[in-house]
């Protein structure tokens, strides 16, 4: 099983005042389904789009942010399983332990087929910051996957 992991989570409102993606969340989203459709694996689906984020503040109605990630990869791509997880902290560490936490769950559930990879679908900005984080949280919870940045594995012929 290969994870591609949506790192973003800037809000927005759509016209109707409802809480949506902002921008730089949709490009991160957008990206994640690129690099889902590029994978040999997504044709076996053995490849899984997974979001982790904790909940906004009351400017945002208290919504849990990876559910509303979660909204906009299904509006856009139906067939590609989505797994969300709320994350204790708010911030690009608090969404990698959770992604850890959920990461180390599923292979002890699926030890038949465990997550052998973990893709980051993310900004250039963010991608060190992201892969140390995800490394980091990894390695607390004993797993040794590799994370890729999606950026750099997308170029792939």
């Amino acid at each position: 099983m290969k994870i591609i992991f949506v790192v973003a989570a800037d809000l927005a409102r759509d016209k109707d005042k409802r809480v949506t993606v902002g921008p730089e969340t949709k490009l991160a989203c957008d990206k994640a389904i690129i690099i889902a459709k590029s994978l040999k694996e997504f044709l076996y689906s053995n490849v899984q789009i997974v979001v982790t984020a904790g909940i906004a503040g009351p400017e945002w109605d208290g919504v849990n942010m990876s559910h509303v990630m979660a909204k906009y990869l299904h509006s856009q791509i139906q067939h590609i399983p989505i797994t969300t997880a709320c994350a204790q902290h708010s911030n690009t560490s608090g969404e990698m332990q959770a992604l850890a936490k959920l990461v180390k769950n599923y292979n002890h559930r699926h030890q038949h087929n465990p997550i052998k990879e973990i893709v980051l679908a993310v900004k250039w900005w963010h991608a060190p910051r992201s892969w140390c984080l995800c490394s980091y949280w990894l390695s607390k919870e004993n797993l040794r996957i590799p994370v890729k940045i999606g950026w750099c594995h997308s170029r792939k012929k």
